[in-house]
């Protein structure tokens, strides 16, 4: 992904080829770029958008760049998608993204464009924030705490978020990933630490 244009990049380690796909332009005006990039199962790309409000998918078979944007409904001046997770998106059409402006979620069906809002800290005090957002087999959504010392889940189908707090008080998880055996790796930003929550 690239942080100040809309481009998507390629690199060939093995022949240090080059080549960039552009990523339309959703709000003229406002900073250009992109941040998460994530693959799904289909081996197609996907990236959160920051300030350019949406999504991209780029469908690597046909090299084309698909984008999603908010609705008007959701659409602010700090409407930001940084964050995206489509792993697991067979399940039922949706993928997760985090609006940052607002420290919230979408789930948006692939299908219908149809976008549901999520407040997952409404029922816990501040200070909290999204970073990092997995998708588990069934589509749960999983995250981590930057602003605090948690890993959060959504569940898919009540929509009830749960808190696991880290060993390390006030750690700041960020940057996570699932393994191969379901566990969630995780650096520690504030605690100079990799955690693994099972």
């Amino acid at each position: 992904s690239d942080f100040g244009s809309q481009f998507l990049g390629r690199l060939d380690p093995a022949t240090l080829d080059v080549k960039e796909y552009p990523v339309p332009l959703h709000r003229a005006g406002f900073p250009e770029g992109a941040l998460d990039l994530e693959i799904d199962p289909n081996g197609d790309l996907w990236l959160g958008l920051m300030f350019q409000s949406g999504l991209a998918r780029f469908d690597r078979a046909s090299e084309r760049v698909e984008t999603i944007q908010l609705p008007p409904k959701f659409l602010t001046e700090t409407s930001q998608q940084a964050m995206v997770a489509p792993h697991s998106f067979y399940v039922d059409n949706k993928v997760w993204a985090v609006e940052t402006g607002a420290r919230g979620l979408y789930r948006i069906d692939i299908e219908t464009g149809e976008f549901e809002s999520f407040d997952p800290f409404e029922e816990f005090p501040p200070p909290h924030s999204m970073y990092s957002v997995m998708a588990d087999a069934q589509n749960n959504l999983w995250f981590l705490d930057f602003a605090s010392e948690n890993i959060g889940k959504v569940d898919a189908k009540t929509r009830s978020v749960t808190l696991f707090p880290t060993p390390t008080p006030g750690s700041r998880p960020r940057r996570g990933r699932f393994d191969d055996r379901g566990r969630i790796w995780f650096a520690e930003f504030a605690a100079e630490r990799i955690g693994v929550f099972d």
